[in-house]
């Protein structure tokens, strides 16, 4: 079994424009999906539309992702193959909404 990180992006911040009985009925969907994931979970987090870049010259900058593409968050999860990772991922809630994908990949150890 390897582990597989889904790297969630998502375009603007779909979150923002719920209600507030529509963010909660979202993260009760996210609680049921990570709930069925079972002993597959291994860690996952969201992002904050807010950071940084750094580059190999040492500069830095500020980066707001706002109205294009961002990464919204990931999830790591034990999974046979690429295919069953792929199959775990079809389910994610970020999915829900049209303009977010996943971009599966294994994660090789060092």
């Amino acid at each position: 079994m390897s582990k597989y990180m889904l790297l969630i992006r998502n375009e603007g911040e779909p979150m923002a424009n719920l209600s507030d009985a529509e963010r909660e009925e979202h993260m009760q969907k996210w609680g049921a999906y990570m709930g069925g994931l079972g002993d597959k979970f291994v860690d996952g987090l969201p992002f904050a539309s807010e950071g940084s870049v750094v580059t190999g010259g040492g500069e830095s900058g500020s980066r707001h992702e706002e109205g294009n593409v961002n990464v919204g968050g990931y999830l790591i999860v034990n999974a046979d193959s690429l295919g069953d990772a792929i199959a775990l991922s079809k389910d994610c809630p970020a999915l829900q909404n049209p303009t977010s994908s996943i971009e599966v990949r294994e994660c090789l150890p060092m």
